[in-house]
């Protein structure tokens, strides 16, 4: 049994499906932006099953997960920063530069923390 009707059909669904995974983009990045480490972990699941590639993704998540802790007033999870890294893959240098201004040099971690932190964004 066929699936669609006819080759309108299949490209109005790619398309329509296209749409979702740039609308989960978009929020993915309001989420890491002003969410918490659940809404995070939620929007990510959801971009996992859309099948969401990140590499045609326009944003850099990392950056603006660590550009939130300006304040200092949260301390960053190395499960979402972990999750991060794993989709995207590539960490930029504004990234890098936005994790020792906005938690390293603020000290927002205990030792522990930031050294596995550290190893997680710096590597050789």
């Amino acid at each position: 049994m066929l699936k669609y009707k006819s080759l309108k059909d299949f490209l109005d669904e790619q398309k329509q499906q296209e749409l979702y995974k740039k609308r989960l983009a978009e929020k993915l990045y309001y989420t890491v932006k002003k969410g918490t480490s659940e809404e995070i972990l939620s929007v990510f699941k959801h971009c996992s099953e859309s099948g969401l590639d990140f590499k045609q993704v326009k944003h850099d998540y990392l950056l603006e997960y660590f550009d939130t802790f300006r304040s200092g007033y949260n301390k960053p999870s190395i499960l979402i920063t972990r999750l991060i890294i794993s989709y995207q893959k590539i960490i930029s240098v504004k990234a890098i530069q936005s994790f020792y201004n906005n938690i390293y040099y603020r000290h927002l971690l205990d030792d522990e923390e930031l050294i596995e932190l550290t190893s997680l964004i710096i590597k050789d």
